[in-house]
């Protein structure tokens, strides 16, 4: 595993553990618009799971499959790491 590859499972085992539901919901919005994931990809993370942890996991299953984590990573690691940290403070 390189290091990118490692800064980004941990930035994503990060997203599962902290991130609002309302984190998720926006990085799956973001993620449908520059077509990432599709309109089901979409209704199977957020309406098919109950909870914030469950709707993160989904996300970033499917970010894998989709072989996207460098995607992520690179389009939202910042946005995405602001909102940990300020989750991690309150």
């Amino acid at each position: 595993e390189g290091d990118q590859e490692k800064r980004t499972k941990n930035m994503l085992l990060d997203l599962i553990r902290k991130v609002s539901k309302e984190t998720v919901e926006q990085v799956v919005e973001a993620l449908v618009a520059d077509k990432v994931l599709s309109a089901s990809d979409r209704k199977s993370i957020l309406e098919t799971n109950r909870t914030r942890v469950n709707k993160a996991s989904c996300l970033v299953d499917m970010v894998y499959e989709r072989g996207a984590e460098d995607y992520l990573s690179g389009r939202f690691s910042l946005w995405i790491s602001s909102r940990l940290f300020s989750a991690g403070r309150s």
